[in-house]
């Protein structure tokens, strides 16, 4: 999967952004030309439709060898401008008239799963077994699924709008909200009250149990399981220095495939239990008695 959405990012200060959250969560690259040189992310591009469209409609054979040339052992057509076979079809002729491999042809429209079986079936009849299918067209993780469910010969798919401005969820659900105050060199926790927005007092520490969940903590406990949270900012400076891309994008796979299947997949997904620790329940019983808005004490 690479990243195809710069052109629909809410502005292009978020285009690097994207890119680099993208890498980082095992997209193969991006399509934003300069992630890739200021971050070294893996770039990719195919042709425009408005590239196809400049020849006219008669041009589109003559608009592929053109580019072909262009970016010889490269160039990734988009054959769906007026009619995805004609236009593997006019691919095909193309890259022998300009006697350049084909990398891969594009199809952005339509029913992707058998446009690309019959574009399968042409390029391998042509002796081109070696020139990739991409898919693109509005796609999400569960569009993606039901193609490889489904058996589509695609080799890479372009993400686009539903990468880049999280349709499903413009808006992130949580909130920051204070939860202990520092007051004559003592830590003294805060609790909101208020119906439905209850918050856990007191500095916190998460740990996870590899197969059993996480456990929600105060920071001076000392449970089984592995600590998730580290200080990145003290006394308003930054006190860490993050490692190479490559290392963080090789660490966050490894966490994410260290999840049972059951979390990871995409339909009904099992829940990851989260759970507070003894202490904390016990802290919140504390404070839960004082009414009121928010009330505070001080941290065992």
């Amino acid at each position: 999967m690479w990243d195809f959405s710069l052109r629909r990012l809410h502005g292009p200060d978020a285009a690097l952004g994207v890119a680099r959250a993208a890498y980082i969560a095992g997209a193969a690259g991006t399509a934003t030309a300069v992630a890739g040189r200021r971050l070294g992310i893996p770039t990719t591009g195919t042709m425009a439709h408005h590239y196809v469209l400049a020849f006219g409609p008669a041009g589109e054979r003559a608009a592929f060898e053109s580019f072909l040339r262009e970016y010889p052992g490269l160039a990734v057509l988009l054959v769906d401008t007026y009619d995805v076979e004609r236009g593997v079809a006019n691919a095909i002729a193309a890259s022998r008239a300009a006697g350049v491999t084909l990398a891969g042809i594009r199809i952005d429209s339509g029913d992707l799963a058998e446009h690309a079986r019959n574009a399968r079936r042409m390029l391998d009849a042509a002796g081109l077994q070696g020139t990739r299918i991409v898919a693109s067209n509005d796609l999400d993780e569960y569009r993606i699924d039901a193609l490889v469910r489904a058996g589509a010969p695609v080799d890479a798919f372009g993400v686009g709008t539903m990468l880049g401005t999280s349709a499903d969820a413009p808006a992130l659900g949580g909130v920051y909200k204070l939860v202990a105050q520092c007051e004559e060199g003592v830590d003294r926790p805060v609790m909101k009250l208020s119906a439905a927005k209850r918050t856990d007092p007191g500095v916190h520490q998460v740990f996870r149990e590899p197969g059993r969940g996480d456990v929600l903590a105060l920071v001076d406990e000392t449970l089984p399981g592995e600590p998730l949270l580290h200080p990145v900012m003290e006394a308003g400076r930054t006190c860490v220095t993050l490692p190479p891309l490559e290392v963080i994008r090789v660490h966050c796979m490894a966490e994410r495939e260290a999840l049972p299947a059951g979390v990871r997949r995409i339909d009904d997904p099992q829940a990851w239990p989260v759970r507070r620790s003894p202490r904390l329940l016990a802290l919140r019983a504390s404070l839960g008695d004082g009414g009121g808005d928010a009330v505070r004490g001080r941290i065992a």
